[in-house]
């Protein structure tokens, strides 16, 4: 038996958390019919590709290599439910942080998992893999996760103008497409992704999963965390201030727990 294996390598987001919450909100539904792999149940394959995307480093790629063949390694080939892999860190870490400018890492890392699967699986495998990306507000979204999560002290304009050439996912997914050959790789953008399971719709497509349990799946939560313009300038201000990462860091958290009551969104 042909085990089908799907890889979500990001981007980052494109609506990826969106796709691994409706995961998580129907395990019972979901599991007579896929196995999910997701970033906590393969921490040392995350890390690695995060790594690579900082370094560049070909000790740092084979390692990375050793971490997918590990896991694949610990899968049952012959479970006859497809098994879909989905983590945005397989793609390296978010554009602007640690570093990382753009999204060049990804077709290697891409390579590597499509190698180390032939090598591990063999012919009992059929690999393909599914990239989401973004058209519109890309980097607004990347500016707003690094300015809450990370120490960002660049403003919005400086971000995007230093990152431009990382939004065009397209290019990247395309990279990507040539690095896996001859396994197949499509890429959806967010903005059409409009079924009732959005960026799980996909995933169903690519799988051929049962029609009827769509209906029966807890649709993707909606979330809306972005703050306004005057959240946005306070956390920089808190970003560009003398205290420490860790004082900083809960005084972002609490300005927008904050922010969500105000907005009913608690």
């Amino acid at each position: 038996m042909t085990r089908r294996i799907l890889v979500h390598p990001g981007f980052h987001k494109t609506g990826t958390t969106s796709l691994q919450d409706a995961l998580a909100d129907n395990p019972v539904l979901l599991a007579p019919h896929l196995q999910v792999i997701g970033r906590e149940d393969m921490p040392g394959v995350c890390r690695a590709a995060k790594a690579y995307s900082e370094t560049r480093d070909p000790a740092d790629l084979g390692f990375f290599g050793y971490e997918v063949a590990a896991l694949l390694e610990a899968q049952d080939m012959s479970d006859p439910r497809p098994l879909f892999i989905t983590s945005e860190d397989l793609a390296g870490h978010l554009v602007g942080r640690r570093g990382v400018a753009d999204y060049a890492a990804a077709p290697d890392l891409a390579g590597v998992v499509a190698s180390v699967v032939r090598q591990v699986a063999g012919t009992g495998a059929a690999l393909s893999f599914l990239v989401t990306t973004r058209r519109h507000g890309w980097l607004k979204s990347c500016y707003w996760q690094l300015l809450l999560r990370d120490r960002l002290c660049l403003d919005e304009a400086d971000f995007k103008a230093r990152h431009r050439g990382a939004a065009d996912l397209g290019s990247a997914a395309e990279a990507m497409r040539r690095a896996v050959a001859p396994c197949p790789l499509v890429h959806r953008a967010l903005e059409d992704m409009t079924g009732p399971l959005g960026p799980l719709d996909p995933v169903f497509d690519l799988l051929d999963l049962p029609g009827p349990l769509r209906a029966r799946l807890t649709p993707p939560r909606r979330r809306n965390t972005k703050g306004g313009p005057k959240l946005r300038a306070r956390m920089l201000a808190v970003n560009r201030s003398d205290m420490s990462d860790q004082d900083a860091l809960v005084r972002r958290r609490r300005m927008l727990r904050r922010w969500r009551a105000r907005h009913g969104l608690e």
